[in-house]
């Protein structure tokens, strides 16, 4: 008996995404059940349904759309960027070409990015995807170029949200924190997914009365996410009410794993608060289980990266003029950076310390660069061409200021390259107790790809083993630009080691860059047993 070609996949949709393949669905309905699947944060399901709809309709242009947003949400860039060119060479879409875009940018060819986004507001015939162009300009280092784009807009549509939110970024990126807040603590309650609460958090001014700011927003939010954050620095603010809803979120089979990990993060801030560590510990875990399934992270590309970076042979260049001094503040969460940084900017008197957008996108598309090349010498030119980069984009974020403090916390892992191509450069890394830094990465509160290891307490572990081994590796060679420095030393009333750290970084001490002693995180003692597996050396490679 020959069966209708309908009937191969019965097997695949059945099970995973609930449909019955039969003469009576048509293509549009599972085409809609699969962006449910998205939509509901089910991502595998949504995969297997969109592969095995494809094969049986391999140039369907709906098909090829949902297998390209499932490959991006994956965060397998590059074979989403291959199913946008087979959906271009149908049809010359804006919206395909600024999904594109987006992939490019996430793969850090910046470049072809910003070029896709300009032939999407091409076709688009307006404004729609400037806000994103201006994005991708600020992520690759383009803050003026980034300005340049939003301010083409009409008079009619610069209080758009989403140009108002990039303006927001850009503004902060620059230094222009007070600027920055104005605006983004004026759109919070218009802006129903919380995105501006948190860049109005990311740039509040010393003194700004933020918990009231949080109050008003809070009741409009519609995603998990936002209070999970605002949840961090103010369970308090999380009442009855929020938290009824969040336990209604973590039980709905309507939401997404995404919606309840973020709903059981929050519930777990109110409980470790409030000092209940059973029901604390339950949702931590919850939360992980959740977000593991769709992290994407792989302990093996962690380990090839680390391994390729130390075997690098690098001649640091010799000193040039530099209008800015940059100073890089690096190190994992826990480690201490919040009080070298108020420390730094006292003593530099320049600007806020923040985290560049700049120097991450430049340092990965270089790496990536040298890894596609298949070398381990770097030679004089590509360190000079990495020079121009990267003082082209911190004298933009600079913005007129003589010193920049620079606190990407993953900086650490290229400090031996910026080191070796910025002379002027100094880079201070912190360091503490191996149980303070991996509690701070496992209770999260964050979104940081550059952490992907902190749903396992294995991960997190070798994650430390080895950033430990390169840390040591670019200090013995790039010292005094490559610095270590104890958090908890740092912390201590004498104030020794702050001066240390300041004259090092070739400013000037004084009374005003002592600060109050910042007690560091000891809440690792309450789930003590369950953190054993960090106390453990693993048994990996370094090389």
């Amino acid at each position: 008996m020959n069966l209708p070609m309908h009937t191969t996949h019965q097997s695949v949709f059945s099970p995973i995404a609930g449909i019955t393949w039969s003469t009576s669905l048509r293509r549009r309905t599972h085409l809609r059940t699969i962006q449910d699947l998205l939509d509901q944060g089910e991502l595998e399901p949504a995969t297997l349904a969109a592969q095995a709809l494809m094969s049986q309709a391999p140039y369907d242009i709906h098909a090829l759309a949902l297998m390209a947003q499932c490959l991006a949400t994956k965060g397998d860039h590059l074979a989403a960027v291959q199913i946008y060119d087979r959906q271009l060479a149908q049809q010359d879409s804006d919206v395909i070409w600024a999904a594109k875009a987006h992939s490019l940018a996430a793969l850090g060819r910046h470049c072809l990015a910003n070029t896709s986004f300009a032939r999407a507001t091409a076709l688009a015939r307006g404004t729609r995807f400037l806000a994103e162009q201006a994005e991708c300009l600020l992520v690759s280092g383009r803050l003026n170029d980034a300005l340049t784009a939003l301010e083409t807009a009409p008079t009619t549509s610069k209080d758009d949200l989403p140009r108002q939110l990039v303006h927001t970024k850009i503004l902060i990126e620059k230094g222009k924190t007070h600027a920055a807040f104005n605006i983004a603590s004026g759109i919070a309650i218009r802006d129903k997914t919380g995105r501006a609460i948190c860049l109005a958090r990311q740039s509040k001014p010393t003194g700004i009365a933020f918990p009231t700011l949080c109050q008003q927003a809070i009741s409009s939010l519609s995603t998990p996410h936002i209070l999970a954050e605002i949840a961090w620095d103010h369970p308090q603010f999380i009442g009855t009410e929020q938290v009824d809803n969040l336990i209604q979120i973590t039980a709905d089979p309507k939401c997404g794993d995404s919606q309840k990990a973020h709903a059981h993060l929050a519930l777990f801030r109110v409980h470790d608060q409030a000092d209940d560590g059973f029901q604390a510990l339950a949702h931590l875990r919850n939360y992980h289980t959740l977000s593991a399934k769709n992290s994407g992270y792989r302990r093996s590309a962690d380990s090839a990266l680390f391994t390729l970076l130390m075997q690098l042979k690098i001649a640091p260049l010799l000193a040039s003029k530099s209008k800015v001094l940059p100073i890089f503040i690096t190190g994992l969460p826990g480690s201490g950076r919040q009080l070298a940084q108020r420390v730094l900017v006292q003593a530099a008197d320049c600007g806020p310390a923040r985290a560049l957008s700049v120097v991450p996108a430049i340092m990965s598309r270089f790496v990536r660069q040298v890894r596609e090349r298949g070398i381990t010498r770097i030679e004089r030119q590509d360190l000079l061409n990495l020079q121009a980069e990267l003082r082209e984009g911190l004298c933009q974020a600079a913005s007129g200021s003589d010193v920049i403090v620079d606190t990407t916390a993953s900086n650490f892992k290229w400090s031996g390259l910026i080191a070796a191509a910025l002379p002027e450069a100094r880079v201070v890394h912190m360091k503490a107790d191996k149980m303070t830094t991996g509690w701070a990465l496992h209770k999260g509160g964050w979104i940081d790809p550059d952490f992907g290891c902190q749903h396992d307490l294995k991960q997190i572990q070798a994650f430390q083993h080895r950033s430990n081994a390169l840390m040591t590796h670019w200090e013995g060679s790039f010292a005094p630009n490559v610095m270590a420095i104890s958090g908890d030393a740092l912390s201590r009333p004498s104030g020794a080691t702050a001066q240390a750290m300041v004259e090092a970084c070739e400013l000037k001490w004084s009374s005003h860059c002592i600060q109050l002693p910042c007690n560091p995180d000891r809440s690792w003692h309450r789930y003590a047993a369950y953190l054993n597996p960090l106390r453990r050396t693993p048994r990996i490679s370094l090389i």
